[in-house]
């Protein structure tokens, strides 16, 4: 059942204190946790089908922003995961 979460699953975060769009100058550290570097793989209205050409995924686009202040894990162990968060 966790694969399958993990395969199908979204979050919606919610701007609570206009927390968002993040400050990343601000943040003291970030937890990225998701196989793959982090990036949701597209599905429907045909996005599953196409290839790109030069993918980015979300680690490699964060880590230049906030080097070792990234902290990434593929989140293949819950309890692993939650330590890095």
């Amino acid at each position: 059942m966790a694969a399958r979460t993990n395969a199908e699953g979204a979050v919606l975060l919610k701007n609570d204190r206009n927390a968002l769009p993040l400050d990343l100058a601000r943040i003291p550290a970030l937890a990225l946790i998701g196989a793959d570097g982090a990036t949701p793989t597209p599905a429907g209205f045909g996005a599953m089908w196409v290839t790109a050409t030069s993918p980015v995924t979300a680690s490699m686009a964060l880590s230049p922003l906030l080097g070792s202040r990234l902290h990434y894990y593929d989140g293949a162990d819950t309890r692993a995961a939650a330590a890095v968060a």
